[in-house]
């Protein structure tokens, strides 16, 4: 499969069909549809030369408008893509009430602590690396889930091919494939990892604040249980050896 990324192709060709398709909403059938009667339509075709600016500027919006919203929706496809590959993937729907996209996916080449290496499916979110193999239904397993929050990659000189994802539940070396896959799997894993720590006007420094409940767990449970949003606590024991 290769990576993965839910970052639209640039290219040359348009979803929007080209200009043959902006004239199209222009066009006698355009006018049918119902965009004669919105108001950008009606200050370009009324325009005159005191009030071209203007009407320029409205369609401007407009086009603005409508790239956001294709730009939303292709977002959104992407993240749903990815999790329906995922094994009781669609946990990750919950995002707790937290917004939860879809970054990238891609082969990486782990060498477990067996000694053996593994080629295991990374799917990367915008709270959370997860890695997976390939189950005989064809859904990708779970192995494990790492928050973003406290993860950092690290290059690896000499080696053109790997890098270190370091974190504070399991660090370990892959391999991509070529050395243009680690690079941008080491800037994009950077750079939402950065994304995705929390600002000091997010942490609770509230010291005299009262907890009811349970004691707290020590910080590698927590990031466990935090992390773990589609492994079962058997399957998270099972998995620390992978």
């Amino acid at each position: 499969d290769g990576l993965g990324t839910s970052v639209p192709n640039g290219g040359n060709s348009s979803s929007m069909g080209g200009d043959s398709g902006l004239r199209a909403s222009f066009s006698e059938g355009g006018a049918r549809s119902g965009v004669s009667d919105q108001p950008w339509f009606l200050a370009i075709e009324q325009a005159t030369e005191a009030t071209a600016m203007d009407a320029i500027a409205d369609l401007t919006k407009v086009v603005m408008d409508l790239r956001r919203d294709l730009e939303e929706d292709m977002e959104n496809l992407a993240f749903h893509s990815a999790v329906a590959k995922i094994e009781n993937g669609s946990k990750l729907l919950e995002a707790d009430g937290k917004e939860r996209y879809f970054v990238m996916e891609g082969d990486l080449v782990k060498k477990c602590q067996s000694g053996k290496s593994v080629s295991y499916r990374f799917f990367l979110f915008s709270d959370q690396l997860v890695y997976t193999h390939r189950a005989f239904s064809g859904e990708y397993k779970v192995h494990k889930q790492l928050l973003l929050s406290v993860l950092r990659c690290e290059d690896i000189d000499d080696n053109p091919t790997a890098f270190r994802i370091l974190h504070p539940l399991k660090s370990f070396a892959v391999t991509a494939e070529s050395p243009q896959a680690k690079t941008q799997w080491v800037r994009v894993l950077s750079q939402t990892a950065n994304t995705a720590r929390p600002k000091p006007s997010e942490l609770n420094l509230d010291e005299g604040a009262s907890s009811e409940g349970p004691e707290p767990q020590t910080e590698e449970e927590d990031l466990e249980r935090r992390s773990s949003i589609i492994l079962t606590e058997n399957e998270r024991r099972s998995s620390v050896n992978l």
